[in-house]
């Protein structure tokens, strides 16, 4: 029996294989189908991929390892194929199949989702069987996850010498770190430049929140606690630590929402803790002015008294108000009554001032009054308002027939006065925004005249003439 090749790599040896095509397609897929997917998959023209099915073995991919081989016999099986996989001559023999294998053809073509086919691909190839060591052949019967000697199933006998080991069982989680060496957990290194950004970014802001938390532990104890969490939440080596002890890590997006919520609550309690201390200082700094004002006063108690009872005689009662409320912390009861006296005489004084004003506001009403009476615009224009009403409800009673205004929305009826008495300021209205009715009929517009007394507020005479105002 002829040797088989085999490829050296790092120390290792593996054996090569090769991926012939013998014209045979999967049930239910049609021959033109199949035809057309392996002209796109090994990117050759309709000719040659006929020729594929001229009944001769055709090799598709050759000097292949073994998981290289089993994935070209996976992507055949995407396109309706069937493949094979046999072991790769040590020498080259006589004229064997024909190769269309293209270098790199089946190696970048992408791996279609698998259809149904007669048997489908294993990718269990190989694998030992933990419980009875059988090793998995290409041709051993389907399912490929349980083993064909023993009927075990793979994950199933792997989880259990795990829990046995006392192992954890892999999770999504922990796919994102590396066991070194010394047998610890870390992060991988990044890659590109995002990855080095987000790497950077995590010891920066991480390092940065631990020496906030190392520096506030004095003004508050809860805001450095969120920071020392905040930090270890951020730093590689620290989860990368917490990870190996128990196990637990946060996806990213777990781990970025947590980190905004700390900082957050973190920016709160900072700031509440510092305007706790801003009142203690303004407290303190109070009872410091109050014990040094109390000093001052008991140093020279009768000088501050004297000084006050001159600025009372002398009527500068906003000094002595400003020293009596200065020294009145001390207690002291001449201070009380001279603080008595300063608030009656301050009173009386603000009274006195708002009756002069309210006597010196009167005067001027009346002088403008006087005034207004006396020129016959403002005199006519201030009682024009009330002249209205009074004054239109006599003109129904003028009217023999019928009548109606005929002042539009922003028309005045009496749009125009005169003197009526000067003397005894009663005034004339005039207007003709209305019309009369005739036996007829026929509507004659009219002249009205309203003489009002603004004292009394009664027209005292209406006469109505026909006509309309010129101009």
């Amino acid at each position: 029996m002829p040797s088989s090749a085999v490829k050296t790599h790092g120390g290792k040896v593996e054996k090569l294989y090769k991926v012939v095509f013998k014209g045979e397609i999967v049930e239910g897929k049609a021959r033109d189908t199949v035809q057309q997917d392996l002209a796109t998959l090994l990117r050759i023209n309709p000719e040659k991929a006929a020729r594929l099915f001229a009944g001769r073995p055709v090799v598709i991919g050759k000097n292949l390892t073994r998981g290289k081989a089993v994935r070209h016999l996976a992507a055949l099986d995407g396109a309706g194929a069937i493949g094979h996989i046999e072991p790769m001559p040590a020498a080259p023999g006589p004229a064997g199949p024909v190769s269309l294998a293209k270098p790199g053809s089946a190696r970048n073509a992408p791996t279609p989702a698998p259809a149904r086919r007669a048997v489908s691909p294993d990718t269990n190839v190989g694998k030992s069987c933990l419980k009875c060591g059988h090793v998995r052949k290409a041709s051993d019967p389907p399912p490929g996850t349980e083993c064909p000697a023993c009927h075990a199933i793979y994950a199933r006998v792997e989880e259990a010498r795990r829990k046995q080991a006392g192992q954890q069982p892999p999770s999504r989680v922990r796919s994102l770190w590396i066991r070194n060496q010394n047998d610890t957990w870390a992060l991988p290194r990044p890659v590109g430049f995002k990855g080095w950004l987000r790497r950077g970014l995590a010891w920066t802001f991480g390092v940065l929140f631990l020496l906030v938390g190392f520096m506030v532990p004095l003004t508050s104890p809860l805001a450095a606690f969120l920071a020392l969490a905040l930090g270890a939440l951020l730093l590689p080596p620290i989860r990368a630590f917490v990870h190996g002890r128990t196990g637990v890590s946060l996806r990213p997006g777990y781990r970025f929402g947590l980190a905004f919520l700390l900082f957050v609550f973190f920016g709160g309690v900072h700031e509440q803790a510092l305007e706790t201390q801003r009142i203690e200082a303004q407290a303190a700094a109070a009872a410091a002015q109050r014990e040094a004002t109390i000093a001052s006063l008991h140093a020279d108690a009768e000088g501050i008294l004297d000084t006050i009872s001159l600025n009372l005689e002398r009527g500068r009662l906003g000094a002595a108000k400003a020293l009596v409320e200065r020294y009145r912390v001390a207690d002291d009861p001449r201070l009380d009554e001279l603080h008595a006296e300063v608030s009656a005489r301050m009173a009386a004084q603000t009274s006195q001032a708002q009756a002069t004003r309210k006597r010196a506001a009167a005067e001027q009403a009346q002088t403008q009054a006087a005034a207004c009476r006396r020129d016959l615009q403002c005199w006519g224009e201030e009682h024009s308002f009330k002249a209205i009403l009074p004054c239109e409800s006599v003109l129904p009673q003028m009217a023999k027939y019928d009548y109606e205004w005929t002042d539009g929305w922003l028309e005045f009826k009496f749009p125009r006065f005169r003197w009526h008495d000067r003397d005894r300021g009663t005034l004339t209205y005039i207007g003709d925004k209305a019309r009369f009715q005739n036996g007829f009929g026929a509507w004659q517009n009219v002249i009205y005249e309203c003489d009002y007394d603004p004292a009394t507020e009664q027209v005292l005479d209406f006469r109505v003439r026909p006509g309309r105002f010129s101009g």
